[in-house]
């Protein structure tokens, strides 16, 4: 199962929990909402210890959580990263808020998406721009991984995705 986040010590000090703003595309939704996802900020955060967002409150621990940072250009060779935490349940109905964005892509689960920081895991989205690319993100990972979403459709299995797609 692919994991970016990395668990917290159970010694390790914290700040107070933050809230950073994301898009949750829900698996009984027509559309994405935009949510805050409860986030466990280390006293000293570091690459190795980095703040730990709370998926699980919106997206429930029914069914394994896997995360994948997806890359989006955004202009004259820059790009910016968007973490991706699925849920992907083939006893699900499909997901109409994701097959609004993608056609042809029949998701059953969940999608919640947050935008990465250059020194940190997950920050929030600071408006339409961030929004739209969140969207993109979405949009990439979904037909990239078009095939392995069919073939566990059809064997009714949940597959294991990549945590990656640079």
């Amino acid at each position: 199962m692919a994991r970016i986040r990395r668990e917290l010590d159970p010694d390790t000090r914290l700040r107070r929990p933050i809230d950073i703003k994301g898009l949750f595309f829900a698996k009984n939704a027509n559309s994405f909402a935009s949510v805050n996802i409860h986030t466990l900020v280390p006293q000293d955060e570091t690459a190795t210890v980095s703040r730990f967002p709370c998926f699980e409150h919106l997206m429930g621990t029914n069914i394994a959580t896997q995360e994948c940072m997806v890359r989006v250009p955004i202009g004259n060779d820059q790009y910016r990263n968007y973490l991706l935490a699925v849920q992907y349940d083939p006893t699900c109905p499909i997901n109409q808020s994701l097959r609004a964005i993608t056609r042809g892509v029949n998701w059953r689960g969940a999608i919640c998406v947050l935008r990465s920081g250059r020194r940190v895991l997950a920050t929030s989205m600071a408006g339409r721009t961030d929004q739209r690319n969140a969207i993109r993100a979405v949009r990439r990972f979904l037909v990239a991984n078009r095939n392995l979403i069919e073939h566990a459709t059809q064997n009714s299995r949940t597959p294991t995705f990549p945590s990656s797609l640079p």
